[in-house]
């Protein structure tokens, strides 16, 4: 089994998520991360220019959403009853 610090080294060498770097505004990197996991690097692959798609659109979509915060749906009159039977048990 890994030990913690084997499982530190290897998360530090790990890619960040295509996802996060196109959240973050960083595009290029975002498709070069899909490129290398699903062609070889290859930036003008279908399958990964279909994926690259499909995360900026998703992305977008979640942008145009008015989601509360997770501290207003805590304290939401709504989910009182719920966070207090989680609380007592």
């Amino acid at each position: 089994m890994l030990s913690t610090t084997g499982l530190l080294a290897i998360m530090w060498s790990l890619p960040e998520s295509p996802r996060w770097l196109a959240q973050k505004g960083r595009e290029a990197e975002a498709l070069e991360v899909l490129a290398r996991a699903h062609a070889d690097g290859d930036q003008t692959y279908e399958y990964v220019l279909t994926e690259f798609a499909e995360v900026k659109e998703k992305i977008d979509w979640e942008r145009e959403l008015n989601k509360p915060s997770y501290f207003a749906l805590l304290f939401s009159p709504k989910y009182m009853r719920r966070i207090w039977v989680g609380i007592g048990a």
